[in-house]
């Protein structure tokens, strides 16, 4: 979506200065990474995560991640652990942010986007189908 809707912090300048204050507010460590996006529940339950962003991620982008911390929260941070013993809490999660980003796609009318959001959202479905959940013969 970065070609479409350009970097968050110059295009969307207020959108992203709320989240970045929600997430600094909640405790959560953002690192800026060039390629990098991720939200990672942290090995202490209640504890927040931790967030790793392009610095020129676009707005679709950052909203991926922090809708992980949001559902990450709703959740009371219920700590990495969880996530592991709960693919479907972990499914379910990435479910939630591609449509967050299929929306945008749609908003803007950027077909490519929405094609490749598509086949992002099912190779991290059978990652995490292949990776955490019990096969019938064992994992």
């Amino acid at each position: 979506m970065a070609p479409s809707m350009g970097p968050a912090v110059e295009k969307n300048a207020a959108e992203y200065s709320k989240m970045m204050a929600e997430l600094n507010a909640a405790g959560v460590e953002v690192s800026l990474r060039p390629g990098q996006f991720a939200y990672g529940p942290s090995s202490t339950p209640g504890v927040p995560g931790n967030m790793v962003l392009d610095p020129k991620a676009s707005l679709s982008a950052v909203q991926h991640e922090y809708s992980h911390f949001l559902g990450d929260k709703a959740l009371g941070f219920p700590g990495a652990r969880y996530y592991y013993e709960n693919p479907g809490a972990r499914l379910s999660s990435e479910r939630s942010a591609y449509l967050v980003e299929l929306g945008n796609a749609r908003s803007i009318g950027d077909l490519s986007a929405r094609r490749s959001l598509i086949q992002d959202y099912l190779s991290e479905k059978q990652y995490l189908i292949s990776n955490f959940y019990e096969k019938p013969y064992g994992n």
